[in-house]
């Protein structure tokens, strides 16, 4: 992995989508992976983080700590964690960073994750020195990079993250419900100027009216987040499962309508955090 990348890994919502019809625009769920110089920064640890683990176990040359920021807890948020090869090899730290809201219920949702009868090693069996932090309002990292956060609308509650790295900025606000009155003042100041925003928009306004109280938002919203806070540019996330590659086409041409600059996240999806590339 090149530094200073930020790698969409898997951009699928609620559960994977594997086949055929599904290739285009991937099937794992929520993960996002950047390597900065000296740690691998993580958005999620859905389906998408299993194969981003087995690259870390097989290249010596890549970091061996690896901080992981969870939005939430749901399953395709965090299903990922019990196969990431990492956490069954000495050499690795694994530094986990929840909002204090989630520091609770968060470390016994992962712990109980490892508990058989659904997964037969336990917590035990974890051999990477695994510590949890509490996310103040900004986190620097390495002086390099820096994280901040705001409160999402989702049952259970979740979290938007951004990354500022040396030259550009990414956001991500996956499972957020948007309000009746407009974008969120928080969300607007977590998004403001953002070089990327990704975004929730596993339903399209007409299913949408179907599923209130889900948890989940549409493009349209998305486009409007953007825009008041000034975003150069809305990626499309949190794809529904059953969105196969041309519905998620006509998503696309559709949102282009209302923006032309908006584009939805593929796995392999790179967006570039160093300013003059």
């Amino acid at each position: 992995m090149n530094l200073h990348r930020l790698v969409v890994l898997g951009a699928r919502g609620s559960h994977p989508a594997p086949g055929p019809a599904f290739v285009d625009y991937g099937g794992n769920t929520s993960c996002l992976a950047l390597r900065a110089t000296d740690r691998m920064i993580v958005f999620d640890a859905g389906t998408g983080l299993a194969g981003l683990g087995r690259r870390l176990v097989a290249g010596p040359a890549l970091p061996r700590r690896v901080d992981l920021f969870l939005t939430h807890f749901h399953l395709d948020h965090v299903s990922g964690l019990p196969s990431f090869a990492p956490c069954y090899r000495p050499e690795f730290e694994l530094h986990v960073h929840l909002a204090a809201s989630a520091m609770e219920t968060g470390r016994e949702a992962l712990h109980s994750m490892f508990t058989p009868p659904l997964w037969p090693t336990g917590w035990e069996g974890i051999r990477a020195a695994v510590s949890f932090h509490e996310l103040p309002e900004r986190l620097d990292l390495g002086g390099v990079y820096a994280v901040s956060h705001a409160a999402l609308r989702h049952p259970g509650g979740a979290t938007g993250l951004r990354l500022d790295g040396p030259g550009r900025s990414a956001v991500l606000v996956t499972d957020n419900e948007h309000g009746e009155s407009g974008p969120d003042p928080a969300l607007i100041r977590l998004c403001r100027d953002a070089d990327h925003v990704l975004y929730d928009a596993q339903y399209t306004p007409g299913e949408y009216e179907e599923h209130r109280g889900w948890g989940h938002s549409t493009w349209e919203e998305g486009v409007n987040l953007a825009a008041a806070a000034g975003a150069k540019r809305l990626w499309l996330y949190h794809h529904h499962p059953e969105r196969d590659d041309a519905a998620m086409d006509a998503l696309v041409a559709e949102a282009r309508r209302a923006a032309p600059g908006v584009d939805a996240a593929r796995e392999g999806t790179v967006l570039d955090l160093e300013t003059g590339r």
